[in-house]
């Protein structure tokens, strides 16, 4: 394989356009969390928790010694990669031009590896390091932090448990934004319940109900996924729903998708190869929680 003087501008002209399009197309979830760029594959972030104030014992003693909750959690970026072949009579068509399908497919495809991994961070394990050094995997708390199926797929009810699960949590819900990743087919569940659709139960909406408006519930806002994307619940026939926060995790790019292209001289074509290095970890148990949903529980209408 070589690179020509034109192949090699194309191929810079192509991660030009594609790192501008991927700085305008952002991921569905990618913006819902604290954003960092590692300088490599692995580090730790730490964990900073709550102290508490004690009430002075008298006069002249000692101040008392409140010691703050402190760990780590650890990211390890992982490297994606994926290749096509382009004609050579379609160089400047599918390369150099802002518009090229292959641009947008290479965007989509980074963009869908990115939602993948939040979905998986946030739902699946954590690797934690306390202060003694201690490393240990911290599953998701099915025990406190998850609402059963109880037959049902996703109902405006298991949604005011979950905002009740975060306001026991202590989560000040007035200044930070509650996601729900969803199916597609339990939104579709929540379009058939009245209290989902009714204005009335809408808070701060006065205007006619219409399908837009639907995006949000008591401040929830969904974001809708096709099924294969959610891990499948605790019982048969179920997918896993979740509400979170911003800093229920972080999101990790150690670098985000490039491109090189090759000519084939025995293909007579381009062969065009992407990379990209994403990672992810959930940062607080009590800021997401999982709804298990039934997915045999047909929408009534």
């Amino acid at each position: 394989m070589s690179q020509t003087a034109d192949l090699l501008a194309a191929t810079i002209a192509f991660n030009t356009n594609l790192r501008e399009l991927t700085q305008k197309t952002t991921s569905l979830l990618e913006n819902t969390l604290d954003n960092i760029t590692m300088d490599t594959k692995f580090e730790y972030f730490d964990r900073i928790g709550s102290v508490e104030l004690l009430v002075r014992q008298g006069t002249h003693s000692d101040v008392q010694y409140t010691p703050t909750e402190f760990s780590r959690r650890s990211i390890t970026c992982v490297d994606f990669e994926g290749m096509d072949y382009i004609d050579l009579q379609d160089l400047q068509r599918q390369m150099v031009n802002t518009q090229s399908a292959q641009l947008a497919n290479f965007v989509k495809a980074a963009n869908r590896k990115k939602d993948q991994i939040i979905i998986n961070s946030l739902l699946g394990n954590s690797q934690s390091r306390d202060k003694n050094g201690t490393i240990t995997d911290v599953p998701f708390d099915t025990a406190n932090q998850l609402i059963p199926n109880g037959s049902k797929d996703l109902t405006t009810k298991k949604l005011k448990d979950a905002i009740k699960i975060f306001e026991d949590n202590d989560v000040d819900l007035a200044t930070e934004e509650v996601y729900c990743v969803l199916s597609t087919a339990s939104y579709r569940y929540l379009l058939g319940q009245t209290e989902f659709i009714n204005k009335d139960y809408k808070l701060g909406v006065n205007a006619e109900m219409k399908y837009t408006k639907a995006e949000e519930f008591y401040g929830i806002k969904f974001l809708r996924f096709n099924p294969s994307y959610l891990p499948v619940g605790a019982a048969e026939n179920t997918k896993r729903a979740f509400l979170y926060v911003k800093k229920a995790g972080i999101f990790a790019k150690h670098k985000d998708i490039t491109t090189i292209a090759e000519k084939n001289v025995s293909k007579q074509n381009i062969q065009l190869s992407a990379s990209a290095s994403y990672g992810g970890t959930r940062m607080e148990e009590k800021l997401v929680v999982a709804i298990d949903c039934l997915t045999t529980d047909l929408p009534t209408s």
